[in-house]
């Protein structure tokens, strides 16, 4: 596959979520400036939610659609479709999905990454039931792991019998 072909990720890019700016209740746009003292003109649009008030939403300066998170680089802002991004998790392989779901769990206990090392101590503040889930949790994902671990060895071992050196 080309390098060209390859999308780039969206941890390289400036997001500008349209739930974090204040101020654009009665706007019509927004001018974005960035580090480097650019300014973006972005036009704003809103859909009536359900139960009163409503929504807000970027228009996308290059195909005009609705979307609410731009990503923004040196050329400007644009929703992810036209940026032609993807996100970082679509990246990873299907047996690394366990070992980084633990770590997640494990940084969210405050605890090191790895599933091997040993747990630590309920975060203060933390509820027993919540505690509790997220052990659980931790737990599966670390049995799932292992079981990438083993059928990634076992493959090895099998390339290695077939190879005639073991």
């Amino acid at each position: 596959m080309s390098r060209q072909a390859i999308k780039r990720s969206t941890n390289a890019m400036h997001r500008l979520d349209v739930r974090n700016v204040h101020g654009i209740d009665h706007a019509d746009n927004v001018t974005v400036e960035t580090n480097n003292g650019k300014c973006w003109q972005i036009a704003i649009d809103r859909t009536p939610c359900n139960y009163g008030g409503h929504r807000a939403w970027w228009i996308c300066p290059r195909c005009g659609g609705r979307a609410g998170v731009l990503w923004g680089d040196r050329t400007g802002f644009a929703c992810r479709h036209c940026q032609r991004l993807n996100y970082a998790s679509t990246r990873v392989k299907v047996s690394s999905r366990p070992f980084d779901r633990a770590n997640k769990l494990r940084e969210r206990l405050g605890w090191g990454g790895g599933v091997a090392n040993l747990p630590g101590d309920k975060p203060k503040g933390m509820h027993w039931r919540t505690y509790g889930r997220l052990i659980a949790q931790l737990h599966r994902h670390s049995i799932d792991a292992m079981r990438s671990t083993d059928k990634a060895t076992a493959r090895i071992n099998r390339m290695v019998a077939n190879m005639g050196l073991g």
